[in-house]
């Protein structure tokens, strides 16, 4: 599109690249929403882990996780502190969210379960690193870390 028609919808390329990085928040949200009414009937650490590992999926698959990691600091250093205040929430209280929807309680607090899934989804990150075994990995990381908070 032409810059002039660019500048119509958001004021910077920050704002730009932000509503990105809102949408695929939202995204991932929706992700472990999904999954976790899809598994309303399994125990509740398996069904924590089944939303963890979807999110974990989905930004294996989608490459997201770099555009996170890389790109999504250095733009909320350059948004304004009013946009900032007003649009962006950090993961803790998505994560609390999304617990309380559900009924979730970990038994050794939401802000370890949330300090906890934040860990979890930084593997994707290590993809390479770990090889192969990835998958097994991740699985082994997730469910016993849920079990961990929740039973």
């Amino acid at each position: 599109i032409a810059k002039g028609s660019f500048y119509k919808f958001y004021e910077s390329k920050e704002m730009a690249f932000f509503a990105v990085l809102e949408s695929i928040h939202s995204e991932l949200y929706g992700v472990a929403d999904q999954a976790l009414r899809r598994n309303g009937g399994l125990p509740t650490s398996e069904r924590a882990a089944e939303a963890v590992l979807a999110v974990c999926r989905r930004l294996s698959d989608t490459g997201d996780m770099a555009f996170i990691e890389h790109d999504a600091k250095l733009l909320l250093q350059r948004l304004p502190e009013g946009v900032k205040k007003e649009h962006y929430h950090d993961d803790e209280t998505h994560i609390r969210q999304l617990l309380e929807k559900y009924d979730l309680m970990p038994r050794r607090g939401a802000s370890l379960a949330a300090a906890t899934v934040r860990g979890l989804i930084l593997t994707v990150s290590h993809k390479e690193q770990i090889g192969e075994l990835y998958p097994q990995v991740l699985e082994a990381l997730v469910y016993g870390a849920c079990r961990e908070l929740f039973e």
